[in-house]
């Protein structure tokens, strides 16, 4: 899943939990930073091609990671 589907989902699960609710802005935002924190591995690109290989989708896409999160 890309980037912008990432946020979508996530923006559009907060939206669905503010209903009417005067903050439903900041929960949109808010579903769709919390449904890119997995990829925040992303940053390893910087540090090296061979970094981001062997370390993306384990710690950040993981159940332990999702309990802490939550």
């Amino acid at each position: 899943m890309d980037f912008v589907t990432h946020a979508a989902v996530g923006a559009l699960v907060g939206r669905s939990l503010a209903g009417k609710d005067s903050h439903s802005r900041g929960l949109v935002r808010l579903g769709a930073l919390a449904a890119l924190l997995p990829d925040a591995d992303h940053v390893l690109e910087l540090v090296s091609a061979e970094a981001y290989v062997a370390h993306h989708r384990m710690l950040s896409h993981s159940l332990l990671f999702v309990g802490a999160l939550a």
